[in-house]
C-alpha cells in the first residue's frame, strides 16, 4: 500500500500546485515559519504562435546577454522587505536557509532543478522545481523543521497590440504567482498578478530587437507586477 499512498500523495501535491487562486487566512495564520524555496523568472518568453517570433525567443535563450537576475532580484527584495509585512506568518531567515546544507543538497534524490538557461534565479537560490509532487513530497521531509513553502515564479509573454502596415506594437508582460504549500502539500496561497511594461516595441522585424532592450522591459515589467502583488496582499491582510 505504501507505493499507491506515495503516488496519491504525489499527484494531491500537483493538484495543490497548479490550482486555481486560493488564499486560506486561516492556514496561513496557523502555519508558522514559511522558507522561501525558490524565485524564478522564465528565460522562456512566450510568443504566440508565430513561428519567427518564437525561434527569435530561442536565440534570446542562448544569449548572456538576456541577463533576467535583476527581475528576479527584484522580486526577491520585494518578497523580504515588502510583501513580508503582509503576510500573517514569519519568513525563515534567508541567508542560513540559502546556506545551510539540505538546502545546497537539492537538486538530488528525487528533487528536481529546472534548467540553468531556461530559469533566472536571485544569487545563492536554486531553482527548484515546483511541478514534480514527489520532489516537492522529498523537499517537504528535509526540512522537518519548517511548516512552510514558498515559491515565486514569473513568466513572461510577449503581447501583440496591433499592426500597421508591417510594424507591430507589442508589449512585454510579467505574470507573478507566489505559491505557499503546508507541510501536508496543500497550497494555502497561490495567486498570480500580472502587468505590462508602460514602454512598448514598434517592431518590423523581431530579429531587430536588441537582446538588452528586451532584458530591460522584462525587468520593468516585472517591477510593475509585483507591485500589483504587494498591493493585493495588503488588501488581503487588512480584511
Amino acid at each position: 500500500m505504501r507505493p499507491v499512498f506515495r503516488i496519491v500523495l504525489g499527484a494531491a501535491m500537483v493538484c495543490a500546485t497548479v490550482s486555481c487562486a486560493t488564499y486560506n487566512k486561516a492556514a496561513m495564520r496557523s502555519v508558522g515559519d514559511v522558507a522561501v524555496i525558490s524565485i524564478q523568472c522564465s528565460r522562456l518568453v512566450d510568443m504566440g504562435e508565430d513561428t519567427e517570433w518564437a525561434g527569435a525567443a530561442k536565440e534570446w535563450v542562448r544569449s548572456e546577454r538576456f541577463d533576467l537576475v535583476p527581475a528576479a532580484a527584484r522580486v526577491r527584495s520585494d518578497l523580504f522587505n515588502t510583501y513580508a509585512r503582509s503576510l500573517p506568518f514569519t519568513l525563515v531567515e534567508e541567508q542560513p536557509l540559502l546556506d545551510s546544507e539540505v538546502y545546497q543538497g537539492l537538486g538530488s534524490g528525487g528533487i528536481a532543478l529546472l534548467p540553468e538557461r531556461e530559469v533566472a534565479v536571485p544569487a545563492g537560490y536554486l531553482p527548484v522545481s515546483l511541478d514534480d509532487g514527489k520532489g516537492v513530497q522529498e523537499l517537504i521531509a528535509r526540512f522537518p523543521e519548517v511548516n512552510g513553502f514558498l515559491w515565486t515564479e514569473v513568466t513572461y509573454t510577449l503581447v501583440k497590440k496591433t499592426e500597421f502596415h508591417g510594424t507591430y506594437i507589442a508589449a512585454m508582460r510579467a505574470d507573478l504567482t507566489v505559491t505557499i504549500l503546508d507541510r501536508r502539500g496543500r497550497g494555502i496561497l497561490r495567486h498570480t498578478e500580472f502587468s505590462e511594461d508602460e514602454l512598448e516595441f514598434r517592431i518590423v522585424a523581431i530579429g531587430t530587437l536588441k537582446i538588452p532592450d528586451v532584458a530591460s522591459a522584462i525587468v520593468r515589467a516585472t517591477a510593475r507586477a509585483s507591485a500589483n502583488m504587494a498591493r493585493w496582499l495588503e488588501a488581503r491582510n487588512a480584511r
